[in-house]
C-alpha cells in the first residue's frame, strides 16, 4: 500500500496535514507493507491549482498512491481520487498522529469528521466489510441499507 499525506511544509513527519489539499506545498509518500513503513519520502508539489484542484490530485497520483490523508479536498479532486480508486481519509492535525491513527485503524474519527462536513442531505456509500456493518459504520452509528444489485 502507498499512502500520500498532504503537507503544509517540507518537514514530513513533523509537519501538519495541510488544511486545504490544493494548497499543499509537499506530499509525504509512505510505502507500507504488513502495517510497517518500509520507506518514506517528502516530495514537493510542483503545481498550483489555479482553480483546478484536480491538477494537484494528478500531481500526487504520479506516486501511485492507494490512500490519501488530507484535510479539505475539493470536489474535482475527490472525483479524480474516486476514478483512480484512491481512498481519501480526512484528518487535521500533525502528520505523526495521522499516521498513528491510520495504523491503529482508528480512522473512524476521520470518517466521522468527513461525514459531519458533508452538506445535507448526507449519503454514505460503503463497500467491502463496511457494507456488512463493519467497525467504521459502527463508529458513525449509521443505518446501513444494502444495495440490490
Amino acid at each position: 500500500m502507498k499512502v500520500g499525506i498532504s503537507l503544509e511544509n517540507e518537514n514530513g513527519l513533523y509537519s501538519n496535514v495541510c488544511k486545504h489539499f490544493q494548497e499543499s506545498s509537499h506530499f509525504f509518500i509512505l510505502d507500507i507493507d504488513k502495517n510497517k513503513i518500509v520507506s518514506s519520502r517528502v516530495v514537493p508539489n510542483h503545481v498550483r491549482h489555479n482553480g483546478k484542484e484536480y491538477i494537484v490530485a494528478d500531481e500526487v497520483l504520479k506516486y501511485r498512491i492507494t490512500h490519501l490523508i488530507a484535510d479539505n479536498v475539493g470536489v474535482a479532486a475527490q472525483k479524480r481520487f474516486v476514478q483512480t480508486n484512491v481512498q481519501v481519509f480526512k484528518y487535521s492535525g500533525n502528520v505523526k498522529d495521522a499516521i498513528d491513527n491510520f495504523f491503529k485503524k482508528n480512522m473512524g474519527l476521520a470518517l466521522k469528521k468527513t461525514y459531519e462536513a458533508m452538506p445535507e442531505p448526507k449519503f454514505v456509500i460503503a463497500t467491502g466489510d463496511c457494507a456488512k456493518g463493519g467497525a467504521q459504520a459502527d463508529n458513525l452509528a449509521i443505518r446501513i441499507i444494502p444495495a440490490e444489485g
